[in-house]
Parts: C-alpha cells; structure tokens; sequence
C-alpha cells in the first residue's frame, strides 16, 4: 500500500473498461504444455516433475529455467532425444531470475537479510523455532525479520495455526542460498544440523532426511561417520515409504563419501540401491550393485545377506528371461550358505524350485518345495514359512493348478507378517490371476486392496498390472464391450517392455473380435517373436496364429500352423506350464474349423485334465474359450456325442451363471452346429442355438463370428 503504484491501481479497477486478471501458478499439467510449447516436443515426465518444483509453476520462471537449461546443454542428447532425466544435483538460478529476486531482496534490512538467508539454507519450509535456534536471535528479533519479509512477499505462512513459513518460490530460496560462499554456507548447514538433533532429540529418526540432507552438505565440516549414519537411516526410511528415486539420490551420495572403514555399510547401501531400481521397475540396472553386494555378502558369511541378495539377483536375472542364469545364481547362493543357515536354505531351496518350474524341470522342482515347507514348518518360523509358500505360489500358478494357487496363496497370506509387504504383493497378485481365470470375480476385487495396499510402497510393478488386467478382463466378460478392452489394452503396450509379449495376447484377440485380422495377426507375430525362449507363455501367441487362420477358413495355412503349434500343446499325463494349457484351448476349435477331426479327438484326454486345473474362462486366446467347450468339442470330434452334450451344457450354465457375454454366443455356436446335424427336437434347438449365436455376435460386433453362425444356419436343411 506504500508503493506509489498502489494508487494507480486503485484508479485504474474503478474504471468499467479495465478488468483484473489474477495470474495463477501453473499446475504440474501446465508446465508439461507450456515446455511442449517451448521445445516443440513432449518433455520426460522426471523433467516435468524437476521444473514444476523448482518454479513453482511461475511461468516467468518456467521460461527463464528451460532457456537456462538448454544453453547448458542439459536438455537434449546429441541426436536431438530429450534425456531421460535431472537427478542429483539442483538446478541453478538463472541470472535473469536471480536480478529479479536479488533486487526485491535488496530492499530487506541487514537482519532480515541475515535471518532470511539463514532460513534458505534450513529449506523451503522453515519452523521458526528452528530458524531461531540457528541465528542465534531471540524470538522478537526472528519475527519482526520474517514479517519484513512475508511483506516482500518473500516467504508467507504455512497456514493460519503453524509456526512454520514457506518460500513463495523455490528459486527464492535458491537465489540466497548461492549468494553464501561455500564455507559459509557449509558451517550453516552444520549449524542446522546441530539445532536439529539437539532439538528433537531423542526422536531424531522422524528427521533422517533433514539431517541427511544438511550433514552432506555440510561437506567436510561433518564427520563422515556421521553423514555416513544419516544418509543410511534416510534412505532406509525412504526405502520403507516407496521413496525409490529418493533412495537413489541418497546412496549415491553415500556411495561418495569415505566410508571405506565400514564396508557393510557399503554392502547394504549398495543393496538398497539395487532394491530401490527394482522398485522403479529397473531391474536390469541392479544387477551390477547385487553382484557386488552378493560377493561381500559371501566374504563376510552373513548368511541373511547372502539370501537376500541372491533372491533379488535371481529375480533381476528372470526379468530378463535368463531362466539359466537366475538358477545359477540359486545354486550359487545355496552352496555359500553355511551349514548353520537353515532359514535362508528353505528360502533359497524355494525360488530355486519355482525357477526350475519354468524350466518344466517339475520332480526337481517338486521335491525342493516339499523339503522348503517342511523345514520351514520344524523351524516354526511364520516369516520364512511365508516366504516359502509365496514361491511356491508363483510355481503352482505357472503350471496352472488354480485350486492349488489359492490354497497355498490364501495359507501365505495368513502367515505372512505386516513386513512382508514384497510378498504380499506377489501373493495377491497370483490370486488375483487365479480369480479371475476361475470367473471368481467377486473374489479378484477383495485381493485388489491387498494389493492397492502394498504393492506401490514396495515398488511391485507387477502386482499392479496383473490385477488390472484381471480386472479389465473380467469387466469384457461382464459387459461385452471388446472396443474399450482392446483400448485399455493398447494402453499397457507403454508399461514394462518385457511384458510387451503377454500385453499383446489379448491385444490381438480383442482385434480379431472386432474383425481386424491383419492387424491382430501383426501384432500376434510380434508377441510369438517378442517372448523369451522360457517362458510360461510359450506357445499361446503361436495357437492364437492358428486359430486366426482356422476362423478365417484358410484351411492350408492353418493346417502348416498346427504342426508348429501341436509340440507346445498340453499333455494330460504330465505336469504343463500354463502356456501349454492355453494353447490347447485355442487349437482345439481351430481344429474343428478346418474338420481335422482325428486331431481334435487325440485332444480330448488333455482337455478334461484342463477342466481339473479349474480353470472356467480364458481371455488371450482366440475363441472365446473355457475348458467345458474345448472338451465338447474333442469328445463330438471324437463321436463321443453324449459326453460331448454334457460338456456343451454345463460351458453354457457358466457362460450364463458368470455372465459372460462373450462366451454365451460362442457356446450357443458350437453346441448349435452339433445339433443341427442330429434329428428331431434337437435339431430345431440347434437352429434356434445358432440364430441366437448370430444375434448376439452382431451385438458385441464380432464381424467373424457372426459370419460363421450365419453360415452354420444356411447349411441347415
């Protein structure tokens, strides 16, 4: 009110031609726009997050850091890419908004100059306690500093009961903190460190972070020890809290100082890191870190270390489908235990069991889990029984016994301890799976809490998607809408390129639904060259390429297809991954498209095993498919008619009882071609069957479908 500009104003608002406009920050949405508009491209998102903190969302500022970050080169790679990140180190205040900044706090007094730069260097947030403390001023003397400062608009309160100011800008504080030389600056930060301990002592784990923060950049002022004590406490805390990228900012600061007199503080340091880029989805970048942290594990026989660091190699290892070298890595960790180490073998023995399932290496397998559990049971050791049971979850749901997953899995949940969040994520997922490929849709949802509950905080970037497509399948069931599921579909190609294979599964049979071969075919192509060597997918990519010919009526091709496909096809004398199973499903219908009966019969043994694995549904093989109608289909095949009628009935009291609108149609199809080709009562059934099957097909808009039924009823005397 004492600037002369103040009166003008005050004029200008009376007039009726003048409007006041107040400018608003931008939000996160609007810095991502506005940098678009700036660079002429999409910004990485960390960029985004970097720029939006750091201004504020003034969009003074967020013009003035883009231009100071390009001429620094640090936006773009040499081939004209944005790079991927800005993490580490802040960024530095543009001249033009440090004279900005400068001259508004120029007008300050001395002390509140003082008090005001102290504070910068306490954070953005500041409790006037604290600030207090540091300065070294009594009450009075700090308040009468703030409040000529809040007046510049410098600072403002938190909020109307807290004794805590905030920086009007990042770059405010920023601006103050680079005008202190650097000893200076860091006998401040030694001096907040101090006050803090002191002041909230004993509970001084609550501020890790602070004093993390302020003990490193009190350079080496701060014995290293110390910092070296914080840093570690911080990044356990943020570790705990799904704080990965702060894990890593954390460590790699560690992994800086001189602690080369503790190295188990630099063998857990190094673990954390390499947890923290598992978390982030990254683990491939984690197995140099886990190596290391494994070979110091060995050398310093800690038994505990060495368990855990080859768990999480092994699984580093799977994610790139290097089943072989995971079960190495196993193998390894199991020899280097000593005899004494009963819990950490039960665990090892365990994965080392569910990797050897992929590997189809099943009585292996078999006999590893049955040692793991009972051992686990004599110790009466509920945490390594949990870890024990959640392995062998993973394997029972890759060799497709349902029923099993969710005896085991429920067992786990209930012996698994709070702290065992990692597991309850992974066992939740398996049952979310399980659920919904037994139609038990009601149940999927109650496993989702469980995992809304743990798996983001654990960095389980697998739980989260397994659900969602669980999820996502069971709403097509539910509703028949093949467009929105082919889009949420699409939508996944953008998560984990490792997932891209089983992603594009049901990508491509929702295509095909919808009558767009060549593409379905394109992307069932690339899913089939995409998967690795071992997986306990293979083979469902390469039957839904049959199935595509088989609907299509290319009977040649689809023939040439099921010589490649009949080798990966389930067996019911023997344990099979779920690959196997779900390929089964789709070969069997594709064989009695192109009347290869003899084939399709061959099928009907396995299709009943099938029906025992529990499963009722599918929805990443081409049909739609259910155990019930695969087995109708090889027991007509077979001339097994009665058999093959009870089958018929009892896919058509699921496809009803779930609902699932998809399969009604396709049941009502099949068991309708059978039909009309008896005598009497049951052929008019048939054709009311296949006058319903067409309807329906062309409600859902399934192009292909609709079209074969309304052949089978033109076939019909």
């Amino acid at each position: 009110a004492d600037r002369p500009f103040y009166r003008t104003l005050e004029a200008l608002i009376r007039l009726p031609s003048v409007a006041r406009i107040n400018l608003k920050r931008l939000t996160s949405s609007g810095v991502d726009k506005m940098l678009t508009a700036l660079s002429g491209s999409t910004p990485p998102a960390p960029l985004v997050r970097t720029v939006f903190e750091e201004t504020d969302g003034n969009a003074f500022f967020v013009e003035e850091v883009y231009q100071h970050l390009l001429d620094e080169g640090r936006l773009f790679e040499a081939d004209g890419n944005w790079k991927t990140a800005l993490r580490g180190e802040p960024i530095q205040v543009p001249e033009s908004v440090r004279l900005v900044i400068t001259r508004r706090v120029q007008r300050l007094g001395e002390t509140a100059r003082r008090v005001l730069t102290a504070a910068a260097v306490v954070g953005r947030a500041f409790p006037l306690e604290l600030l207090a403390a540091v300065v070294d001023l009594v009450d009075d003397v700090v308040i009468d500093a703030i409040e000529e400062s809040e007046r510049a608009h410098l600072v403002m309160a938190e909020g109307d009961r807290s004794s805590r100011y905030l920086f009007s800008h990042e770059l405010v504080r920023s601006t103050l903190v680079s005008g202190l030389s650097a000893p200076r600056r860091q006998r401040l930060h030694l001096r907040v460190a101090d006050v803090l301990e002191r002041l909230h002592a004993p509970a001084t784990e609550a501020h890790a972070a602070a004093l993390a923060h302020h003990l490193y950049q009190a350079g080496g002022s701060a014995g290293s020890s110390r910092t070296v004590f914080w840093l570690k406490a911080a990044a356990e805390r943020a570790y705990a809290a799904g704080a990965f990228e702060e894990v890593l900012d954390l460590v790699d600061r560690l992994l800086k100082l001189d602690s080369g007199s503790v190295p188990e503080v630099i063998t857990e340091s190094e673990e954390m890191q390499a947890k923290a880029l598992i978390g982030l989805g990254r683990p491939a970048e984690a197995i140099p870190a886990l190596t290391r942290a494994l070979e110091r594990f060995t050398d310093q026989h800690d038994d505990a270390g060495i368990a855990r660091a080859s768990i999480a190699l092994a699984f580093s290892q799977f994610w790139r489908a290097r089943i072989d070298q995971g079960v190495s890595v196993l193998t390894n960790g199991l020899l280097a235990l000593s005899p004494g180490a009963r819990p950490e073998r039960c665990q090892l023995q365990a994965e080392l069991a569910t990797a050897l399932v992929s590997l189809e290496q099943f009585e292996q397998a078999r006999l590893l889990y049955a040692e793991a559990i009972t051992a686990a049971e004599a110790l009466n050791d509920a945490h390594t029984l949990g870890l024990v049971l959640t392995a062998r979850t993973n394997g029972l749901r890759s060799m497709h016994r349902l029923e099993e997953v969710i005896h085991t899995g429920q067992r786990a949940q209930a012996v698994l301890d709070r702290t065992q969040s990692w597991q309850r994520a992974e066992t939740a997922r398996n049952l979310a799976l399980t659920y919904a490929n037994m139609g038990r849709f009601a149940d999927l949802d109650s496993v989702q809490a469980e995992i809304d509950r743990t798996a983001n905080r654990v960095g389980h970037f697998g739980a989260q998607w397994v659900a969602s497509r669980a999820r996502a399948a069971a709403d097509l069931a539910s509703t028949g809408n093949i467009e929105t599921f082919r889009i949420q579909t699409e939508a996944d190609l953008q998560g984990p390129a490792q997932w891209r294979f089983v992603t594009q599964l049901p990508l491509g049979v929702s295509m095909f639904y919808l009558g767009d071969v060549d593409a379905a075919r394109t992307v069932l192509n690339a899913a089939a060259a995409e998967q690795p060597a071992r997986s306990s997918w293979a083979g469902v990519a390469e039957a839904n390429l049959l199935a595509t010919w088989a609907f299509t009526g290319d009977a040649e091709t689809a023939h040439r297809a099921y010589l490649r496909v009949s080798p990966m096809l389930a067996r019911g004398d023997r344990p099979n991954l779920t690959g196997r199973w779900l390929a089964l499903m789709a070969a069997v219908p594709a064989l009695r498209l192109i009347g290869d009966r003899p084939a399709a019969a061959a099928l009907y043994p396995a299709t009943l095993a099938l029906i025992e694995t529990g499963q009722v549904h599918d929805m990443v093989t081409i049909g739609p498919n259910t155990p019930l109608l695969s087995a109708a289909l090889a027991a007509e095949a077979a001339g097994l008619l009665e058999e093959a009628k009870a089958h018929f009935e009892a896919a058509l009291e699921t496809a009803e009882r779930l609902p699932h609108r998809l399969l009604q149609p396709t049941v009502k199809y099949w068991y309708g071609r059978m039909l009309v080709a008896t005598d009497g009562d049951d052929r008019a059934r048939g054709r009311s069957l296949l006058e319903q099957a067409a309807k329906e097909f062309r409600d859902l808009k399934m192009p292909i479908h609709a079209g074969l039924a309304d052949r089978a009823l033109a076939s019909v005397p």
